[in-house]
C-alpha cells in the first residue's frame, strides 16, 4: 500500500486528500466510487490521484494550490451531502415530471367533458 495524494472535484470545489492504496487507479476509485451519478450531474466531477514521482510536476502543484485540503473521512461526508443534494433533485424533477403528465391528462378529460 501507498500513499496518494488525490484532488477531486465535489460540485464546484476542488479537495486534497490522501488516500492509502494500492495503486493510481485504485486510489482514484476509492472516491469516485463513493459519488452518484444523477439524472444532470455527477457528485465527484473529477478526480486525479498522483503519486511521489507525479507529485512534482506544475500540473500538481497548481491544482494543489487551488484546492481545499481535507482528510479522507471529511471528504467521504462533503460527497455523501453532494448525493443527498443530488438524489433530492432528482426526485424533484421526477415528481414535476409526473405532476406534468397527470395535468395533461386532466386537461384532456377537461376538454371532453365540456364539448
Amino acid at each position: 500500500m501507498n500513499d496518494y495524494m488525490v484532488i477531486a472535484k465535489v460540485g464546484t470545489t476542488d479537495y486534497l486528500t490522501k488516500v492509502c492504496s494500492n495503486s493510481i487507479y485504485d486510489a482514484e476509485h476509492k472516491i469516485l466510487d463513493l459519488g452518484i451519478c444523477g439524472i444532470h450531474t455527477y457528485s465527484v466531477v473529477s478526480c486525479n490521484a498522483y503519486d511521489d514521482t507525479t507529485i512534482v510536476f506544475d500540473d500538481f502543484l497548481t491544482k494543489a494550490f487551488h484546492s481545499q485540503p481535507v482528510s479522507f473521512d471529511n471528504l467521504k461526508e462533503i460527497i455523501e451531502r453532494r448525493n443527498d443534494e443530488i438524489r433530492k433533485s432528482d426526485e424533484k424533477e421526477r415528481r414535476i415530471a409526473e405532476l406534468e403528465i397527470q395535468i395533461k391528462v386532466l386537461q384532456a378529460e377537461l376538454r371532453l367533458l365540456k364539448e
